[in-house]
């Protein structure tokens, strides 16, 4: 026995598929518009009515208008038709905090502050906070020599015939100290690290003077290099806005009375579907304004065309196997 064709051709099949596509825009609608980021937007029980919730920064406070249009993402348009602004309370909100410092030229570890002021400042309610905190993380990217290390040594009893300098004995010159032997213990007299600190050159400081005690004295200014470091200081910990009261736009906008209003208008370029020229954005645009196109037309129709459709199916189907007269 030869199987009968089915009732259901492919255009039919095809169009319950777009009106299944159209239903699911339909109903979709209100929850694509309730997502917007940045405000809050719902629908009212009127469903021409858009409500918009904006929240107002404290420098616009007095100066704020919402705008005069409100258009969702598939392009219809709503005129505002009424605004007012109102308090609310802003909760309080725990942010972590870091701050990366950059050191540069460090000679030595200690010299890092162990602790750093930090602003933070928070648009909502303009609140603001200031605290310490403490070093998270660290590390060292380098290290380099500088030519800028210096200090002073003093010579007492200036015209004596040497100078003592540990167990060294210093011959005198009155035109250049002798002090090119001398270089590891001058450091060690500081306090100074000879792997990071080298002395280079010597020469007198101004003129002979008798210090506090009546001594003969003369200043030495002692040149040299030293290493120095770069260090990234990560500080950080929580920082706690508190509660405070803000101010936000409560903006009423209608969309216009008839279902086919408030639709931007497709350029007639647009409709060149078969070219593959970058103008692809301006093809997908057009095809989201004939797919809400087709969204309200076919809404409206919906019920009735699947009845006409199923009725149609069923009579061809039983003339085929005689039911039908």
């Amino acid at each position: 026995m030869r199987q009968g064709k089915p009732w259901l051709s492919m255009p039919a099949v095809l169009f319950a598929a777009l009106v299944f596509s159209a239903v699911q825009g339909v109903f979709g609608d209100h929850e694509i518009m309730a997502a917007e980021a940045g405000r809050s937007v719902k629908q009212t029980a009127d469903k021409r009515e858009m409500i918009v919730e904006t929240e107002i920064l404290p420098e616009e406070w007095e100066k704020y208008v919402p705008p005069g249009e409100y258009k969702d993402q598939y392009g219809k348009r709503y005129r505002l038709k009424e605004w007012r602004t109102e308090p609310y309370e802003i909760p309080e909100r725990l942010e972590k905090v870091e701050r990366t410092v950059v050191y540069d030229e460090v000679e030595w570890e200690d010299q890092i502050p162990e602790k750093a002021v930090i602003d933070l400042h928070d648009d909502a309610g303009d609140r603001r906070v200031r605290n310490e905190y403490p070093i998270l993380r660290m590390s060292r990217k380098g290290e380099r020599w500088l030519p800028d290390f210096h200090f002073t040594a003093v010579f007492h009893s200036y015209d004596s015939d040497y100078y003592r300098l540990g167990e060294k004995k210093i011959p005198f010159n009155s035109s250049k100290p002798e002090l090119g032997e001398c270089g590891r213990e001058l450091l060690t007299e500081i306090g100074a690290d000879p792997e990071r600190y080298q002395i280079l050159d010597f020469a007198w400081q101004g003129e002979p003077y008798y210090d506090e005690r009546g001594n003969f004295c003369r200043d030495a200014l002692v040149t040299g290099k030293k290493k120095v470091d770069e260090y990234h200081v990560t500080y950080g910990g929580e920082a706690l806005f508190y509660k405070t009261e803000g101010i936000k736009s409560i903006a009423v906008y209608r969309g216009f009375d008839s279902v086919t209003d408030g639709w931007e208008i497709a350029k007639e370029e647009s409709m060149e579907f078969e070219d593959s020229s970058p103008a692809e954005k301006k093809k997908e645009g057009r095809w989201l304004i004939i797919r809400n196109d087709v969204v309200i037309t076919i809404s409206i129709l919906l019920i009735g065309a699947l009845a006409a459709l199923i009725i149609a199916g069923g009579k061809k189907y039983g003339k085929r196997k005689g039911v039908w007269k």
